[in-house]
């Protein structure tokens, strides 16, 4: 079966705290990760400022 549409809330629920990695093929691989040690990253730090601004 290949890929098909999801609402929001969905997509919430599915992606919160995972990463999803997408091949060109459409197949995926998610793995939970932690949130708190990847907060402290500098360049996230830094996208979550970007973030704030818009």
């Amino acid at each position: 079966s290949g890929p098909y549409e999801i609402t929001l809330e969905e997509w919430v629920s599915l992606a919160k705290g995972m990463q999803i990695n997408v091949r060109a093929d459409g197949k995926y691989h998610m793995f939970e990760f932690d949130q708190e040690k990847d907060g402290k990253d500098d360049f996230v730090k830094w996208n979550k400022e970007l973030d704030s601004e818009n």
